[in-house]
C-alpha cells in the first residue's frame, strides 16, 4: 500500500512536468498512471482498515514517506540531508513501536 502510494506520487509528480496546458492532460502518460496508483494504494488501505486496528494501519502509512525519498533521489536527483534522514529513522522509529508494541 505504502510503495504504491509512493510511486503514485512519483507519476503525479512526472505528470506535473509535462503537462502544461489543459490540452496536454489527454497525452499525459504519468497522470493516469498516478491516479491509478493512489487508487490501487487507497483500495489496499480500506482493506487493511477492515482487518486491522486504525491505531496501526494510519501510522504505518508514513512508511509513504520513506519510500518517497529514495524514489525522489534516484528518480529526479534529490538531495539528502541530515534532516530528511533524521526524520526517515523518527518515521521508522515510530512504525516499528506501533507495529510491536
Amino acid at each position: 500500500m505504502t510503495l504504491l502510494g509512493s510511486f503514485g506520487a512519483i507519476s503525479l509528480k512526472l505528470a506535473s512536468r509535462s503537462i502544461h496546458s489543459i490540452r496536454e492532460i489527454v497525452h499525459c502518460k504519468w497522470l493516469p498512471l498516478g491516479i491509478f496508483l493512489y487508487l490501487a494504494s487507497s483500495v489496499i488501505n480500506i482493506i487493511l482498515l477492515r482487518q486491522l486496528d486504525y491505531t496501526k494501519v494510519l501510522p504505518i502509512t508514513a512508511l509513504t514517506y520513506i519510500w518517497t525519498l529514495p524514489l525522489s533521489r534516484l528518480i529526479f536527483g534529490e538531495q539528502f540531508d541530515v534532516w530528511k534522514i533524521g526524520a526517515m529513522v523518527l518515521i521508522l522509529a515510530g512504525v516499528f513501536m506501533i507495529a510491536f508494541f
